[in-house]
């Protein structure tokens, strides 16, 4: 169930919260109840994923040690527990309000498509990671009943294709030539090189954009200004990571275990509240 691949919903989904980090109870409870929706869909595609992929990961020296591939868990118990997952998933989504679960279902169906087959297509497999994200993000606004942004998708999406890139380049400089991803044939460390300079370019684009452009107008572009710096060291931590040290291999694990990335997006997550409590404290003044 990979529940240390669960951060990837803590921190995708509540990013409807760029638009206004100041809500009422309900509106948290509701930004709870979807991300537990998605846990609960993401640690099924785990399950089914380990299921499809046992004999192969069999002969992974790392992911051989995974329950269903080691032995430790049968099929049979894989396939009860993604049941049991599935009804837990529907309990959840009647629990709560159902009309805005359709992004968590979306991704469910998608990911089961991609663990039965196109995650070995090039380019796209990789395509479809970063779709999952933005279904996370959509999921957040419309729980919230805010209007999605063009921006904030884009820059989720090239965010996570960066993060998904900079994972297939660890896998061909560590694989050997055992076909366990196949996809991976059509890639190339030059190209992977290029790729992740090119999305690196078009994150911080977006993502400045996204302040300006959708955001209210004083708050978004003092946003804007304190957000650049914070922007900048990440997508540079980030680099280094990849091109020095040789990691980048668990997105998830360098999201909140790497001291720089995280201490970097605290600082920027901190500055940008402390902004918005600013302007409705000027607000509030001057009515």
């Amino acid at each position: 169930m990979r529940p240390g691949q669960w951060s990837k919903n803590l921190i995708a989904v509540p990013l409807a919260l760029l638009s206004d980090p100041v809500l009422p109870l309900a509106g948290y409870l509701r930004l709870a109840w979807i991300t537990c929706l998605f846990i609960l869909a993401s640690a099924m595609v785990y399950v089914l994923n380990d299921y499809a992929d046992r004999r192969r990961d069999q002969a992974h020296p790392v992911k051989r040690h995974r329950p269903i591939a080691s032995g430790e868990v049968s099929p049979a118990e894989a396939i009860v527990l993604a049941m049991a997952l599935a009804a837990a998933l529907l309990v959840l989504t009647l629990a709560g309000p159902t009309r805005a679960a359709w992004p968590a279902y979306i991704y469910l169906v998608l990911n089961v498509a991609y663990s039965c087959g196109l995650k070995n297509v090039p380019l796209l497999d990789v395509l479809i990671v970063s779709c999952g994200f933005v279904l996370r993000a959509v999921a957040g606004c419309v729980v919230l009943g805010f209007s999605l942004s063009g921006w904030l998708a884009l820059t989720v999406f090239t965010g996570s294709l960066l993060l998904s890139l900079g994972k297939r380049r660890h896998e061909m400089l560590q694989t050997s030539d055992d076909g366990h991803r196949p996809a991976l044939g059509a890639y190339s460390v030059q190209l992977l090189d290029h790729l992740i300079l090119l999305n690196s370019g078009i994150v911080l684009m977006a993502t400045m954009t996204l302040f300006h452009s959708d955001l209210a107008s004083e708050y978004g572009r003092a946003a804007m200004m304190f957000s650049a710096p914070f922007a900048v060291l990440l997508i540079f931590r980030y680099l280094q990571v990849v091109f020095v040290v040789g990691g980048g291999a668990e997105p998830a694990r360098l999201l909140v275990r790497d001291r720089p990335i995280v201490g970097t997006a605290v600082l920027w997550a901190v500055a940008l509240i402390a902004l918005r409590l600013a302007e409705l404290a000027d607000v509030q003044w001057v009515g």
